[in-house]
């Protein structure tokens, strides 16, 4: 009886180990689905921070000169920046 006992906790450990080794397909689907969950966040945010720079046009009309807008040019370049190199999850 000892024997028989021994052996099913055994297969019990061995199922267990290698339930938290190998993530299964569920888990993998749920991590993809929040990557891409937060990768389309992050593209929205950048797009509506590259829209909302249309101040710079706007400061451009009223006289400023590209010295005086550096740095709006220069967020506006980082934003574009950052949603080129931001990674799209696969389908």
């Amino acid at each position: 009886m000892a024997a028989i006992e021994r052996e099913r906790r055994g297969q019990q450990n061995q199922v267990a180990r290698e339930s938290k080794q190998k993530p299964s397909a569920v888990d993998h689907t749920l991590k993809n689905m929040r990557h891409a969950e937060a990768c389309k966040a992050q593209k929205e945010s950048l797009e509506t921070r590259i829209a909302s720079q249309a101040q710079i046009s706007l400061l451009r009309k009223n006289g400023y000169t590209d010295g005086q807008l550096v740095e709006y040019n220069d967020k506006l370049n980082r934003y574009r920046q950052e949603l080129h190199d931001l990674k799209q999850p696969m389908p």
